[in-house]
């Protein structure tokens, strides 16, 4: 049902690919994968509403587990749920500190990253990018959020250096990457 449901979608008939996906639900009703590809789907196709509460069923179903939090609060911030997705983060950084789960520095950047989404608690992002850079010196994506951040904070020069040197260090990233691949 769900491969039907996706080639269906692709080939635009919409219609069809909801009756397929609701028939892969019925056999898995709960299961977290189909749940969040409904709700992607929904968000979509212009059902916001609807696409956050199957999000939310998702999260449920999962019992809030730490990595199923990363996916709802990645959904939330695509969704535009800035506020709630940095509550999600909130409980995702309270779970690193207490297991190293995700590591310290994934977790506070991923904080700091949605409160800069938010606009809000900007001190506190700023306070929490700096902490996960001191574990990770010069990690790119950190320093990315530390732009973002320094950015919504109206400190320029400062912003423009940190992505800057994110840029460089992803480029260099790519290039070993390349380098693999032969090409």
């Amino acid at each position: 049902h769900v491969a039907a449901a996706i080639g269906l979608r692709d080939r635009g008939d919409i219609e069809s690919a909801n009756r397929e996906l609701a028939a892969a639900n019925a056999w898995f009703p709960n299961n977290p994968e189909l749940l969040l590809q409904q709700a992607e789907w929904k968000l979509a196709d212009g059902k916001r509403d609807e696409a956050l509460a199957d999000a939310e069923k998702m999260l449920q179903a999962t019992r809030e587990n730490y990595r199923w939090l990363i996916i709802h609060a990645s959904f939330l911030q695509h969704a535009g749920d800035f506020k709630t997705a940095v509550e999600d983060w909130k409980k995702i950084e309270r779970f690193s500190e207490r297991t190293g789960n995700p590591p310290r520095a994934t977790a506070m950047n991923g904080l700091a990253y949605a409160q800069a989404l938010a606009n809000s608690e900007l001190d506190d992002a700023l306070r929490e990018v700096n902490e996960a850079l001191e574990l990770r010196n010069g990690d790119p994506n950190i320093l990315d959020t530390r732009g973002y951040i320094l950015f919504r904070q109206g400190d320029y020069p400062a912003a423009l250096e940190d992505m800057n040197r994110a840029v460089k260090g992803l480029d260099g990233a790519l290039a070993q990457f390349d380098e693999i691949l032969g090409d």
